[in-house]
């Protein structure tokens, strides 16, 4: 039960760092086009939500349902949650803009890194077929994750009017996080279950 929940526990960090990635990339693309809503959003979201989506698999595959624990992967992940923290802190207090870029420049390039780390210290050392297949498996169920979560982006950003005062921006990432945490309940039972049963 406890590895269970340390399962979870580390699906929700992997989770956590995988979302700022969606969401740092569609909140770019949005403000450098001034487009918060339609269909260009979906094409953002697609492009934001794949890019996510090969650091997710490396991440839940090499760490999240991997039963070896890798203590460096755990603690960059830490550490680009509380850069994410920052970002907000940032965003909604001190508004230093360079800072922000600063701390995005910071986050990506962990990022690149624990790819990097993972690609040359795990997935060289496996069978490509084995990993091709794993893979696949992995984008099918993640392309119905990503049906759920533009779906439900879409309709929100669309065709509800933004409530309580927000901004046409604020209101679309009220979408965004409202998609994504339906979207955590499927991701995380569909990798479990159907790719990463294996490795768990």
């Amino acid at each position: 039960m406890i590895a269970k929940f340390n399962q979870f526990f580390k699906f929700i960090i992997a989770g956590a760092n995988n979302t700022a990635i969606d969401f740092l990339i569609l909140n770019i693309l949005m403000n450098l086009s001034h487009i918060y809503d339609q269909w260009p959003v979906i094409i953002f979201n697609i492009f934001s939500f794949s890019l996510a989506v090969i650091n997710s698999y490396l991440v839940n595959r090499y760490w999240t349902f991997s039963q070896s624990q890798n203590k460096k992967i755990r603690i960059i992940q830490l550490f680009l949650m509380f850069i994410v923290l920052l970002l907000l802190l940032n965003g909604q207090f001190l508004k230093i803009n360079y800072f922000s870029i600063f701390l995005i420049v910071i986050f990506f390039s962990q990022v690149l890194y624990v790819n990097y780390y993972i690609v040359k210290n795990y997935l060289i050392k496996n069978k490509f077929s084995d990993s091709s297949s794993e893979f696949g498996k992995f984008v099918f169920l993640t392309m119905i994750g990503l049906i759920i979560n533009s779906t439900i982006l879409y309709f929100i950003s669309s065709h509800i009017n933004p409530m309580f005062g927000f901004s046409s921006l604020l209101w679309a990432n009220m979408a965004k996080a409202t998609a994504t945490i339906i979207c955590l309940f499927w991701n995380f039972f569909a990798y479990k279950i159907i790719v990463f049963k294996k490795a768990c």
